[in-house]
């Protein structure tokens, strides 16, 4: 009986998210696959030039010679800024916050393209804290 309720709520899942697919492309909200990714400013070697010298190792994570790396993920806007920022895999001590100061302060990127439009685009970063 559990088993054909679960086949039941499957099924109404698929369903329901079948019949929410047939908007335009326009009210997509956020892009993952697309013509052109996000273009940080110079590309990815300013990006990792902007992390490096931005970057500011907590005092915590020194103390407890923390080092690793913090994955985070943000959506790139149309406009090219950064929005919705989170810790996907963080290692504590202040770091997972600095990651998210950190991509706050990141100018405007190159925003992604679908079909020679702007679109929103979900991208992930790994910003690496090495003592």
């Amino acid at each position: 009986m559990k088993y054909l309720v679960f086949v039941c709520l499957v099924f109404i899942q698929f369903v329901s998210f079948g019949q929410d697919n047939k908007e335009s492309i326009t009210h997509i909200d956020t892009l993952a696959i697309i013509d052109q990714m996000p273009l940080f400013l110079g590309g990815d070697a300013k990006l990792y030039k902007y992390l490096d010298k931005n970057l500011k190792y907590p005092i915590e994570a020194k103390k407890n010679k923390i080092s690793g790396k913090v994955f985070v993920s943000f959506v790139i806007k149309e406009d090219g800024s950064v929005s919705r920022i989170k810790v996907l895999r963080g290692i504590g001590f202040g770091c997972d916050e600095e990651a998210i100061r950190l991509v706050q302060s990141m100018p405007k990127w190159t925003p992604g393209q679908l079909n020679g439009k702007p679109v929103r685009v979900s991208f992930n970063l790994p910003i690496n804290f090495k003592l």
